[in-house]
C-alpha cells in the first residue's frame, strides 16, 4: 500500500473503517429494510393470518351442518336452474362477506396496537436502536392493514370457496342432478375477481381510518380504543346538541359504508341482483369520487403525524 493510501486510511473515522471491514451494514437498501419490517410485523402479529383462517374454519364447519338443508332446497328447485344456482351461490357470498368483515375488524385492532404495543412493553427502545427509520417502521405497519391483510384474507376466501365447492359436489352427488351441473355455472373465478376489486376499493377508502388509528396508537397513553372513538363521538354529540344536525354522523356513516355504493352497481329495491359479479363493478364511478383522493391526502397527513409521534414519544 502506498504512503498516500495509508494517509487516507488513517484520516478516515474509525467507525467508517470498521463498517467497510465488515461489509457496511448501513448500506442495506430501503426496500430490503421495508421487507424485513413487514416480516417482523407478521412474526409479532399472528392474528393477521390466524383470525381469517379461524373464521374460515368456522364457516366451513357451519356449511357442513347446513348441507342437508341445502340439499332439500335443491331438490325442491331442481327444475328451476336459476333458483338452484342462486341457492348454491348464496353461501359463497356470505362466506366472502364474513371474511371481509373479519379483515376490517382485525385491521382496526392491529392499527390501534401497532405503535402503542411497542411503547407499552418498552420494546420501542430496542427497535429504535436498529438502523431502521421511523418512516420505514410506520409505513410497514400501514402496509399490513392496507396490503398484507387484504392479500391474506383474499387467499383464505379462495381456499374457503374451493373447500365449499368440493363439499357441494359431494352433496349434489346424492341427487338426481349431476354434481357439475350447478358448479359449472357457479361463477367462482368471477367472484374472486370481484373480491379482489372489493379489497382494493376498501383499502383505498379506509386509508384515512387506518391512518387515524395509527396516529392514536402512537399518541395515546393508554386505552387506545377509547382515544380513537371518543373524539368523533364528542364532535357528533356537540353538533347535535348545539345545532340539532347530524352532518358529522352522516359523514362517518358515509366513510364507513359509502365505498359499496360507489364501487358496485346498486339494484332497485326488490329486484334480484345480477348473477354475474363482474357486471356489478363500477370502478370509474369510484375513482371519479373526490372523497377517495381527499381521503388519501388525509391518510398521508395522519401517517406523517404517526411518524412524528413515534420519533418523539417514549415508552407508555
Amino acid at each position: 500500500m502506498s504512503t498516500q493510501s495509508n494517509a487516507q486510511l488513517n484520516a478516515m473515522p474509525e467507525s467508517r473503517v470498521g463498517a467497510q471491514a465488515v461489509g457496511a451494514p448501513n448500506a442495506v437498501s430501503p426496500n430490503r429494510l421495508m421487507y424485513w419490517s413487514v416480516l417482523r410485523e407478521l412474526w409479532e402479529n399472528r392474528a393477521v393470518y390466524i383470525a381469517p383462517v379461524s373464521v374460515a374454519c368456522l364457516i366451513v364447519f357451519a356449511f357442513i351442518i347446513t348441507l342437508s338443508r341445502l340439499r332439500a332446497k335443491l331438490d325442491t328447485v331442481m327444475m328451476h336452474d336459476v333458483h338452484a344456482q342462486e341457492a348454491v351461490q348464496i353461501p359463497f357470498d356470505v362466506a366472502a362477506a364474513l371474511l371481509i368483515v373479519t379483515a376490517f375488524i382485525t385491521a382496526v385492532f392491529y392499527c390501534l396496537d401497532a405503535l402503542y404495543g411497542e411503547r407499552k412493553d418498552r420494546s420501542i427502545l430496542f427497535w429504535k436502536s436498529l438502523p431502521v427509520s421511523d418512516l420505514t417502521t410506520v409505513v410497514s405497519k400501514f402496509a399490513i392493514a392496507m396490503v398484507i391483510l387484504p392479500v391474506v384474507t383474499f387467499g383464505v376466501i379462495v381456499a374457503t370457496h374451493i373447500v365449499m365447492a368440493l363439499l357441494s359436489m359431494i352433496l349434489l352427488a346424492g341427487t338426481s342432478l349431476h354434481p357439475l351441473t350447478l358448479l359449472t355455472d357457479l361463477p367462482l373465478v368471477r367472484m374472486w375477481i370481484a373480491m379482489a376489486y372489493a379489497f382494493v376499493v376498501m383499502s383505498l377508502w379506509y386509508a384515512p381510518i387506518f391512518g387515524w388509528l395509527l396516529i392514536v396508537s402512537g399518541w395515546a397513553p393508554r386505552a387506545t380504543f377509547l382515544c380513537a372513538v371518543l373524539p368523533p363521538f364528542a364532535i357528533g354529540a356537540f353538533e347535535k346538541i348545539a345545532f340539532s344536525t347530524n352532518h358529522f354522523a352522516e359523514f362517518l356513516k358515509y366513510r364507513f359504508f359509502g365505498w359499496y355504493q360507489l364501487a358496485f352497481l346498486q339494484h332497485p329495491h326488490g329486484s334480484a341482483p345480477a348473477m354475474d359479479p363482474l357486471s356489478q363493478l363500477t370502478p370509474g364511478k369510484f375513482l371519479g369520487t373526490p372523497g377517495v383522493w381527499l381521503g388519501l391526502v388525509v391518510a398521508a397527513a395522519f401517517l406523517a403525524g404517526a411518524i412524528r409521534m413515534r420519533r418523539y414519544r417514549g415508552p407508555a
